[in-house]
């Protein structure tokens, strides 16, 4: 019943959200859109607005098929907040379950609360961005890691086509993973599954770009470029800086661009960052470590950007409140961390060295809610605090 009720509040705030903050689609959003548009008219895994169909070059499927496709399907883009609510109440679930089985009822219900009561988590359910089911896919990938080598190795897989840049999470899950089984059948179960999952996609990319990355073909150049040139962190020279405006122009996620001329303009900006990161190691360290602390304490953006017909009142309201539960949800995970067990430490660690070299928005470790949240638990239940586990129905 307890679960119940902050599952209630947790929609409640959701749905409240979804009312103040009424969203247009741009950026991110409007791609992810856009594919999926394309893939009903049967133009494929397609951004164009106009033929020829380009095949896509910076998104990884996982998004578009497991959630947007389905809603658009049966009742259109309007499903899309609802169902991510639903999602997100799955992974509150899972986060209670996993909670109890290792501090205890208490400590359970205070994660939970804790995952539906923050507004940060609260908003991206209501945005066509891959948050909200990159957090459910790691709760239940954590889960699945406590029962079962062949559901987490699957998850695994699908978290690469969610999140590519994440794919340290799999590879570091045999040793993660509660598991009897010898060594040598845990990798393999850890390899070959995933492998499996994302063949097709990898597949896909060699046929269209000649690459058989298990990620987003073009993508890469792009990060490490936002990153390290255009975060003002790692200086260019003037030739690099004339270069850098050329290719930044040609950079516009909405334009019709064919295959060969993305990987071309992706491995030339990859080249300028890199060169940028030889010339100044020390300014692209402060780039890493500036990256990392942005990350964590920023909890600054993706409000404005996709709602700019909502009063500026409102706006500054959110901008005020949106990072400021965010920093003490992690200041609670701090002093949970020291309180001990660590183990859900390892979601966020990946996360920061996974994102800090490159660019950066905060909104990136979100679906590191749910670790951050079993940690701040153990910062408000007693050391030592007998487990009451709750019962089984």
């Amino acid at each position: 019943m307890k679960f119940s009720v902050l599952a209630m509040l947790g929609v409640a705030l959701r749905v409240a959200l979804w009312w103040a903050v009424p969203h247009m689609l741009a950026g991110d959003a409007w791609h992810n859109d856009q594919i999926t548009l394309n893939l009903i008219a049967g133009h494929g895994f397609s951004h164009s607005t106009m033929a020829p169909w380009y095949p896509d070059a910076l998104r990884s499927p996982a998004y578009n098929f497991l959630m947007l496709l389905p809603c658009y399907l049966f009742y259109g883009a309007g499903l899309v907040p609802f169902a991510q609510m639903a999602l997100d109440v799955a992974t509150g679930w899972l986060l209670y379950r996993m909670v109890a089985e290792d501090r205890g009822e208490r400590a359970a219900l205070w994660a939970t609360g804790l995952f539906f009561l923050a507004p940060y988590e609260a908003i991206f359910s209501t945005l066509e961005l891959t948050e909200t089911l990159t957090t459910f896919l790691i709760a239940w990938w954590w889960w699945a890691l406590r029962r079962n080598d062949y559901g987490a190795a699957f998850l695994g897989g699908l978290l690469i086509l969610c999140r590519p840049v994440l794919g340290p999470l799999a590879v570091l899950a045999p040793c993660l993973a509660r598991s009897r089984r010898p060594w040598p059948a845990r990798l393999a179960i850890y390899v070959l599954v995933p492998l499996a999952v994302i063949s097709p996609w990898m597949v896909r990319n060699e046929l269209s770009f000649g690459r058989p990355t298990f990620g987003s073909p073009a993508s890469l150049g792009v990060s490490l470029y936002l990153g390290a040139v255009m975060d003002d962190n790692v200086h260019l020279t003037d030739e690099g800086q004339a270069e850098m405006a050329m290719d930044g122009q040609q950079w516009n996620r909405r334009s019709n661009m064919p295959a060969a001329m993305a990987v071309a303009l992706d491995d030339r900006l990859k080249a300028i960052a890199l060169a940028a990161m030889r010339r100044h190691p020390g300014a692209w360290g402060v780039h890493v470590v500036r990256q990392a602390i942005r990350l964590w304490w920023a909890a600054d953006d993706g409000v404005a950007d996709y709602a700019p017909d909502v009063p500026m009142s409102r706006l500054v309201a959110l901008a005020t409140v949106l990072p400021w539960c965010q920093r003490a949800l992690l200041l609670l995970a701090l002093f949970g961390l020291w309180r001990g067990p660590r183990q859900w430490a390892v979601v966020p660690l990946i996360f920061t060295l996974c994102y800090a070299p490159i660019h950066v928005e905060p909104r990136f470790a979100v679906p590191a809610e749910t670790a951050l949240c079993a940690l701040a638990a153990q910062a408000v239940t007693k050391k030592g605090e007998p487990v009451v586990r709750p019962k089984e129905h």
